[in-house]
This record gives C-alpha cells, sequence and structure tokens, in this order.
C-alpha cells in the first residue's frame, strides 16, 4: 500500500514539475514576435487551408493553454491568449492544436478489409 502511496505522490511531484516547466517556456517565448507576425488564429487557418480542410472552424475559447481539436463540432479551440497573440509560443501552441485535423487517413486505408473477419 505504501509503495503505490508512494508512486502516486512521485507522479504526481513530476507532473508539477512538467507543468511549471512548460508554463515558465510558455512565457519566455510569449515575448517574443513571430517572424511571419500571423496570430495563434492566422498560422491554425492557414495550416488548414494548406492541407485542403474547409469544414473545420477556429475559435477562441476562454482559459490558458486549452488548446484542442475538437471533433464533435469540428473546431479547432484556442484559448484567448494563443487566439490573437503573434509570438511564436502561440504560433507553436496554434501548430500542435492542428496535428489532429491535419492528420487525415488515407483513401486506401477507409476501404481496406479487416485482418480478421467478425464471425
Amino acid at each position: 500500500m505504501t509503495t503505490n502511496f508512494m508512486l502516486i505522490i512521485i507522479i504526481g511531484v513530476v507532473g508539477m514539475i512538467v507543468q511549471a516547466r512548460l508554463q515558465s517556456v510558455f512565457r519566455k517565448y510569449s515575448r517574443v514576435r513571430f517572424a511571419g507576425g500571423l496570430t495563434g488564429r492566422e498560422v491554425a487557418e492557414q495550416m488548414l487551408r494548406d492541407h485542403g480542410i474547409n469544414d473545420v472552424k477556429v475559435v477562441s475559447t476562454r482559459g490558458h493553454l486549452t488548446d484542442h481539436y475538437n471533433p464533435a463540432t469540428r473546431t479547432v479551440n484556442l484559448s484567448e491568449g494563443v487566439y490573437s497573440s503573434a509570438s511564436v509560443a502561440a504560433a507553436a501552441v496554434a501548430a500542435a492544436a492542428m496535428l489532429c485535423p491535419t492528420s487525415r487517413v488515407p483513401t486506401w486505408a477507409s476501404s481496406a478489409r479487416p485482418i480478421i473477419a467478425a464471425r
């Protein structure tokens, strides 16, 4: 029982250290202007256009680093600070939030037969 408890404590402490480091790096690069001059919203929209995706919207959402893709609503939700900022951090976070909608399943995969047939 105490081994499990210690493992939980260690994982929690490591999680807090990682979170603090992430926040620190985000703050640092939030002060650096993105060379392209695009906001997080513009980076996300450009990536969608570049991949030929026209049915996903980019919207602003409350919170800090709450950026994500919602497949149910087909939206890329960027936190307020990322959505309107033209910083390196905003561009990086917006690009990371775009990983799901720009990862399309190849056409051959959708028509492939299963390896094991259902009985």
